[in-house]
């Protein structure tokens, strides 16, 4: 008496199943893999174009910075100071959100402390050359103000190799992602083809049943 896999109805109906269940396996991995891939991409580039964005925000607050308080030492006024105090906050939460990237290797870390001492720095040298300007001792407010002008070049230094940092970050990020891309494209490959080995085997032996 044959069994209910003997007959050639039910080999046909195994060999369908398990193609469909191959292809659905194929179609599943295949949009896992894509899903992957597209988050740890666009997390990178949230991350590059974060630091890069609060990086020139945090080079163009420093310059403001600069510019309003030369503009007070040269004509001491309400207007300047509210705009170097402006900057100088601006600057301020650039640099926090510069602090809470996450990914940041220990030079980075390292970097944006250095950032954050320089631009504090910055803003206490120009305050006491205020200060100076205001109590009329010229020669040592223009002394102070002078000391900032290596200060704010290192820091612009700093911000601009970070960024190019990340950015290489960013590309290694993104060879890592197409040489696993490319590797489990090799992997469904390999499944399709032995789906296909199994197949073709199963159907000559059922034709050789028959």
């Amino acid at each position: 008496m044959a069994g209910p896999l003997d007959t050639i109805r039910a080999r046909i109906l195994i060999g369908l199943t398990l193609l469909l269940a191959g292809v659905a396996a194929t179609a599943i991995a295949g949009v896992s893999t894509l899903r992957e891939m597209r988050h740890a991409i666009e997390e990178e580039l949230a991350t590059l174009r974060t630091s890069t964005e609060e990086g020139s925000g945090l080079v163009t607050s420093v310059l403001e910075e600069i510019r309003a308080a030369e503009q007070y030492l040269a004509t001491p006024g309400d207007e300047p100071r509210r705009v170097f105090q402006a900057a100088a906050e601006d600057a301020f939460e650039h640099e926090r959100r510069l602090d809470a990237l996450g990914g940041l290797t220990i030079e980075d870390r390292l970097t944006v402390n250095r950032v954050r001492q320089l631009n504090a720095s910055i803003q206490t040298e120009y305050s006491i050359a205020h200060a100076l300007r205001d109590l009329g001792r010229d020669p040592e407010a223009v002394a102070h103000a002078g000391a900032v002008r290596l200060q704010a070049a290192e820091l612009t230094r700093l911000v601009r190799d970070l960024a190019r940092r990340q950015g290489l970050k960013a590309a290694k990020a993104a060879e890592h992602l197409s040489a696993e891309a490319t590797d489990r494209e090799h992997q469904l490959w390999i499944f399709v083809a032995a789906l296909v080995l199994a197949g073709f085997f199963l159907s000559r032996y059922t034709l050789e049943s028959v």
